[in-house]
C-alpha cells in the first residue's frame, strides 16, 4: 500500500510540475519563425527539396533552384540545434529556481555525441531568454566545461507562433566539442512574426562548412552575409540573398565565380520571379570588353508553380548571359524589383 501511495505521489508531483513549466516551453522559437519558407523547402525538418526526375529538373529555372538551395542551407543551420532545444522543453524541468528552469542534461544519441543543457529565464511578462549549452563525450567533464551553442530571447505574442526575438547559433563552439562537425562560424536570426508578413533577417559571420577532418562536409569557405525573408499567412513571400556562383557553368573555359544578388518573390501557389544583379568574376571582364560602363548585369527570371521557366532576360542583352525567352506578362509578380 505504501508503494502505491508513493507512486501516486510521484505521478502527482510530476503532473503538478508541468503547468509550472508550461510558460517556459515556448521560449525557443517555432521553426517557422527562423526559417525561409521558399517553395519546395521544408521549414520543419533538415532535408533537401524533393528531387525531380532529370527531364523535369532540367526545365527548372536556375535562380529558382539557387534560391531553393540557399533556403535549404539556411534552414538546416537554424534547425540543427533548435530541434534539440525544442525536444528538451517537452521533458520535465530538472531544476526550478524562481523565474528560471533548467532542462537536461540530455543526450540525443545516434550521430550526435554531445550532451546538452537548456536554461530558460523569464525576464518579464511574456519575455524569455534561453541558452542551450553542450559538452563533449569525454568522461569526467565538469559543469564549467559546457559551451554555449545556441542562445536567444523572445517576446511572445498573443497566439502560438507569434513573437519577436533573436536566436544565435555558435557553430565554432560545437566544433570544439565535436571536431567532425561540418559547420563553423556564427549565425544570427532576428525574427518578427507579430504581424503579417512575418519578417526574418539572417546574418552570417564567417559561416561555412569547411572541415578537412570530414570529407562529407560541403567544404563551403567561410563568409559573411545578411539576408532578408518575408512570409505571409497565405504562403506568399520574398527572399533577398547573395551567393557566389559560376553563371557560366556550361562553359568549362570560364570557371570563375560571380557574385549574384537576388530578390525572389512568389505567390501563395509558389509561382514567382527572381530579379537580380550579377557582378565580379568574368562578368566584370565581359562588361569592360564590350565597352559598357555598368558594373553589373541585371536579370529577371520567372517560373510557374513547378519552378519551370516562363520568362527570362538579362541586360545588357548584347552579353547574352541569359538567353531571352517567354513573355513577361506571364510573370507573377509582373514587374521587376531589383535588390538594393
Amino acid at each position: 500500500m505504501r508503494t502505491s501511495l508513493s507512486l501516486v505521489a510521484f505521478l502527482c508531483q510530476a503532473a503538478c510540475g508541468l503547468p509550472d513549466d508550461a510558460e517556459f516551453r515556448g521560449a525557443p522559437p517555432q521553426p517557422q519563425q527562423v526559417t525561409v519558407a521558399f517553395p519546395g523547402v521544408s521549414t520543419m525538418s533538415i532535408r533537401p527539396p524533393k528531387e525531380e526526375t532529370p527531364p523535369k529538373a532540367a526545365e527548372q529555372a536556375s535562380y529558382y533552384k539557387l534560391a531553393q538551395n540557399m533556403a535549404t542551407l539556411l534552414n538546416g543551420s537554424a534547425l540543427q540545434l533548435l530541434s534539440v532545444a525544442r525536444v528538451m522543453v517537452q521533458l520535465p524541468a530538472t531544476t526550478r529556481m524562481g523565474q528560471s528552469r533548467t532542462f537536461g542534461p540530455y543526450a540525443p544519441g545516434g550521430t550526435d555525441p554531445l550532451t546538452y543543457r537548456l536554461v530558460i529565464s523569464k525576464l518579464g511578462d511574456a519575455v524569455f531568454a534561453y541558452t542551450l549549452s553542450a559538452r563533449g563525450p569525454s568522461v569526467g567533464m565538469t559543469e564549467s566545461e559546457y559551451l554555449t551553442v545556441l542562445e536567444g530571447a523572445v517576446t511572445q505574442g498573443q497566439s502560438v507562433g507569434s513573437g519577436k526575438g533573436r536566436m544565435t547559433v555558435y557553430f565554432d563552439n560545437r566544433r570544439k566539442l565535436s571536431p567532425q562537425s561540418c559547420e563553423h562560424g556564427r549565425i544570427d536570426f532576428d525574427f518578427d512574426s507579430l504581424g503579417s508578413p512575418a519578417l526574418l533577417d539572417i546574418t552570417l559571420s564567417q559561416s561555412g562548412s569547411q572541415n578537412p577532418q570530414n570529407r562529407k562536409c560541403k567544404q563551403d569557405p567561410p563568409r559573411d552575409g545578411r539576408f532578408h525573408a518575408e512570409h505571409s499567412e497565405d504562403n506568399a513571400g520574398s527572399f533577398v540573398f547573395d551567393a557566389r556562383s559560376d553563371v557560366h557553368s556550361g562553359d568549362s573555359s570560364r570557371p570563375m565565380l560571380e557574385t549574384v544578388l537576388i530578390h525572389s518573390r512568389w505567390d501563395a501557389n509558389g509561382q514567382g520571379r527572381a530579379d537580380g544583379k550579377i557582378a565580379d568574376g568574368e562578368v566584370t571582364t565581359d562588361l569592360r570588353n564590350a565597352g559598357q560602363t555598368e558594373r553589373y548585369v541585371t536579370f529577371s527570371q520567372c517560373w510557374n508553380e513547378a519552378g519551370k521557366v516562363l520568362y527570362q532576360v538579362s541586360e545588357p542583352e548584347s552579353l547574352r548571359l541569359i538567353a531571352k525567352l517567354g513573355d513577361e506578362k506571364l510573370c507573377v509578380p509582373q514587374h521587376a524589383e531589383l535588390p538594393h
